[in-house]
C-alpha cells in the first residue's frame, strides 16, 4: 500500500495545482493499487474540475460504499445532490458529514448548506 499512498500524495498535489488530467490519471493508478475512499473522493474533485459531474458523483458514491465513515465524501456528494436539486438526499449527506466531523474543516459550510437543503433550496 506504500505505492498507493505515494500515488495518492502526488495526486493530491496535482489537485491543489489544478493539473486536472494528470490528477485523474494519478488517482486512477493509486486506486488500482489501493482502493480507498480518500483517493476516490479526491479523484472526484479532479473530475469536477474537469466538468465531469457524472464521473465525480460516481466516484463519491463508490467512496461511501467502500467507507461510509469518510466524512469528506459525504460533504462533496451533498454538493452534487444540491447541484441536482435533490434536497433531501443532500440533507442526508450533510447530516452524515456533521455527525462524523461536527467540528471538521467543512462544518460551517455544511451547516449553512444543510439549512438551504432543508428549505428545498430557498436561501
Amino acid at each position: 500500500s506504500g505505492q498507493g499512498d505515494l500515488l495518492g500524495s502526488v495526486g493530491h498535489e496535482l489537485l491543489v495545482l489544478r493539473a486536472v488530467p494528470d490528477c485523474i490519471a494519478t488517482f486512477d493508478k493509486a486506486i488500482a493499487v489501493k482502493d480507498a475512499a480518500q483517493f476516490r473522493t479526491e479523484r472526484a474533485l479532479c473530475k469536477l474540475a474537469n466538468k465531469d459531474d457524472a464521473g465525480a458523483t460516481s466516484d463519491l458514491e463508490a467512496a461511501l460504499k467502500d467507507d461510509s465513515s469518510y466524512a469528506l465524501a459525504h460533504y462533496w456528494l451533498a454538493s452534487r445532490r444540491m447541484a441536482a436539486k435533490k434536497w433531501s438526499d443532500a440533507a442526508k449527506e450533510l447530516e452524515a458529514y456533521l455527525k462524523i466531523e461536527p467540528n471538521g474543516p467543512k462544518a460551517k459550510s455544511a451547516q449553512a448548506a444543510l439549512a438551504i437543503a432543508k428549505r428545498g433550496g430557498k436561501k
